[in-house]
């Protein structure tokens, strides 16, 4: 396959040699839900400068996808399949990098151009891992990221119709994944009920949100810390799941559960405390969660301080 990546966005680039090197938490943890990351915002700004320094930089990422497809149909045609020897490492590092500009490409509003790699990239990774559902991760992981994108853009019946489909392969292929890829894509499990929350909470459905936000919580909280013990890591671990529960917290104040709320937070913040490092991500995330305790307090019947101690 000549699928040679020259993308490297917002940080250096490593060639991975083998399909473990892709999957370490480090290369993907960025497509997770949190409320504030750096990196994102720093993919945002190299894809923009990409863009703007060469006006060809989409099309050129969208031609090394449509060359994958190509050279798919050609290695059919011959009775062959995607191995490492006929390049599906590289070409998983091209699906695994288009990604992340995808990902700039919506922060920047940018939204035909997401759109259009997004979807390239679940038809890419769906027509690479053919055969091999030991590589299940690849397809969730860009199921995961095109459903935020339309979670995000307000198409939610094209949300749920790619999210539930990444549901639905995990109910199919789990069994056929080693069980160091299982951990992997049961967080991206997660990060799928994260989305499908995000969109019922937007239709008012705060009760199908619960739901979803539950499963989510239960995904990580048993898969996440599994993933890497690096200080590093385990901060974007945390600030992850600090997300979600203080997504959980979002949804209880809404039904006027405060204390359910407050309680909700407060684990949010003990879990960005602990693991604290030299990241700026989790001190953003503490603050944000703060104020969704003073504006929860304040909503409370007078009188009862007892969960806002808790949370504090």
């Amino acid at each position: 396959m000549a699928v040679m990546s020259e993308l490297a966005p917002g940080r250096a680039h490593r060639a991975a040699q083998t399909l473990e090197g892709l999957m370490q938490f480090r290369r993907w943890s960025i497509f997770l839900p949190r409320s504030a990351s750096v990196e994102a915002e720093s993919n945002a700004v190299y894809v923009n400068g990409r863009q703007q320094g060469n006006p060809q930089f989409f099309e050129q990422i969208r031609q090394r996808l449509q060359h994958i497809l190509d050279d798919c149909n050609l290695l059919q045609v011959t009775g062959a399949s995607c191995t490492p020897e006929t390049g599906i490492v590289e070409a998983l590092e091209v699906v695994l990098n288009a990604q992340m500009v995808m990902m700039g490409f919506l922060s920047n509003r940018q939204f035909h151009k997401a759109l259009a790699l997004g979807e390239l990239c679940v038809e890419v990774a769906d027509r690479i891992t053919e055969g091999h559902p030991e590589l299940l991760f690849w397809r969730m992981l860009a199921r995961a990221n095109l459903g935020d994108a339309y979670v995000r853009l307000r198409r939610r019946a094209d949300a749920r119709k790619v999210l539930e489909m990444a549901l639905h392969l995990i109910e199919e292929h789990s069994g056929a994944a080693p069980a160091a890829t299982m951990s992997r894509v049961r967080v991206l499990k997660g990060a799928c009920h994260a989305h499908l929350g995000r969109a019922d909470l937007e239709e008012g459905n705060i009760e199908a949100a619960l739901g979803h936000v539950d499963m989510l919580i239960e995904d990580y909280e048993r898969y996440i810390w599994e993933l890497s013990d690096t200080k590093e890591d385990r901060e974007a671990e945390a600030t992850t799941v600090a997300t979600a529960y203080a997504f959980r917290g979002s949804c209880d104040a809404q039904q006027n559960r405060h204390d359910s709320a407050l309680s909700w937070f407060g684990r949010a913040l003990k879990c960005l405390e602990t693991h604290q490092d030299i990241g700026t991500d989790g001190p953003q995330i503490a603050a944000m969660v703060r104020e969704d305790v003073e504006r929860t307090e304040c909503l409370k019947p007078e009188g009862d301080v007892s969960a806002l101690m808790a949370a504090q």
